[in-house]
């Protein structure tokens, strides 16, 4: 295992590669399997043809998404901040998102931990928006993608 990724990454890329080509949820190609977060494979799944056996790649593949999804996450801890009317966290929150060794460690790993730091911060946006604006569409759609990131938050 390298230093970046986890087994969790090379699961994560077979079922998504299995999907793809036509094979359903499975990470054998034979046994059906539930042991993932449905938006995060859904993610994955265009990608699941380059993926599928070749840990190389699906390496690389996989890290560049979760790159692109903590800098989203970011951006929008930026954007919580000035809505919020504290500008200040929301750039320090940035920072430690995007600096934290422990952050990095567990983000880097190759799982769902940077699409669901992203939905996170767009569902308390989503609150403020509720409050301000009484938007509720937007939050509900947002609220949905939280659950369907990790199936445990829809018990909170």
């Amino acid at each position: 295992m390298s230093r970046w990724g986890s087994d969790d990454l090379f699961y994560y890329s077979q079922v998504a590669g299995n999907l793809s080509h036509g094979l359903g949820l499975t990470f054998d190609g034979d046994t059906p399997t539930n042991g993932f977060q449905p938006l995060y494979l859904a993610l994955l799944v265009p990608f699941g043809r380059a993926l599928h056996n070749d840990p190389v790649l699906a390496t690389y593949i996989v890290l560049g998404l979760v790159t692109v999804l903590s800098l989203l996450a970011a951006w929008q801890l930026v954007l919580l901040g000035e809505e919020a009317e504290v500008p200040t966290f929301g750039w320090a929150a940035a920072m430690v998102w995007l600096v934290h060794p422990k952050l990095l460690s567990v983000t880097f790993n190759g799982t769902e931990v940077a699409l669901t730091m992203l939905v996170l911060v767009l569902a308390l946006r989503a609150c403020i928006w509720v409050h301000r604006d009484g938007e509720t569409w937007a939050a509900s759609l947002i609220f949905a993608c939280l659950v369907l990131c990790r199936l445990d938050l829809g018990v909170f």
